[in-house]
């Protein structure tokens, strides 16, 4: 029950959050911009237009 004590530490902290939100977070922190932005450049006109 050691991660009970360590959950209560965090909770009287202020700092506590639900697992679900700390997947998220880790989640979303592995996503980059290039994984959104690059594919679509490849298919955008040059400046010359092209």
């Amino acid at each position: 029950m050691a991660w009970l004590s360590q959950a209560r530490k965090r909770i009287d902290a202020g700092v506590w959050e639900p697992a679900a939100v700390k997947k998220s977070r880790a989640v979303a922190q592995r996503v980059t911009m290039n994984d959104y932005y690059i594919p679509d450049l490849k298919d955008a006109p040059s400046k010359a237009g092209h």
